[in-house]
């Protein structure tokens, strides 16, 4: 069996999940997290290592709630290079509930991948009810990934045909559109 550890990363140079996975979600990105702070949230990120070597990243938001109490979520991971392995699971596990008793915290939320949840249910989570995907701290199970590298008629044309009309009915009243990259988000947290 895998000799997992899963350990606290405080630098920004020691959290990078694009190096599991390039398609990871903007909500696992540190910008991401350094904006929540912004916002009053506290923010944990986690490295976690596959006998030695670097095997996912996780970053955890702690979100305020009543009697000082608070509830953690991960967004859209943890993001992992492979099927959540047994061991993997126990060490998060324990992980998540000594910061959950660190933080004060009465649950914790994170979106695994869809075809992984059998796995997961088997291993003693449980799996958020229904009434909670109308909550405010819903996340969209997905997120859409364009080419911004052909030309912005090109992508338009690829496009469902009331996409072309709102955008079109968009820019006649004004509103602008731009590309934002992770490094640009700085002047939005500053």
């Amino acid at each position: 069996m895998a000799n997992f550890s899963i350990t606290e990363i405080t630098k920004e140079s020691g959290y990078n999940p694009l190096l599991i996975s390039p398609i990871t979600s903007f909500h696992q990105a540190f910008f991401y997290g350094e904006w929540q702070k912004k916002m009053g949230r506290r923010v944990r990120r986690f490295k976690i290592e596959k006998d030695g070597h670097v095997w996912g990243f996780f970053q955890l938001i702690l979100y305020p709630l009543i009697f000082n109490k608070t509830y953690g979520y991960i967004p859209h991971g943890p993001i992992i290079a492979g099927e959540p392995e047994k061991g993997f699971l126990e060490e998060f596990r324990k992980t998540i509930h000594k910061v959950l008793k660190e933080e004060n915290a009465v649950f914790v939320r994170f979106d695994f991948f869809p075809e992984y949840e059998k796995l997961i249910k088997r291993q003693g989570y449980r799996k958020t009810p229904a009434s909670s995907y109308h909550s405010s701290a819903f996340q969209s199970k997905f997120n859409w990934v364009v080419e911004i590298d052909k030309d912005p008629e090109e992508i338009l044309a690829d496009t469902h045909s009331k996409t072309r009309y709102r955008i079109r009915y968009a820019q006649k009243h004004g509103v602008e559109a731009g590309v934002v990259r992770g490094e640009d988000m700085r002047k939005y947290l500053d």
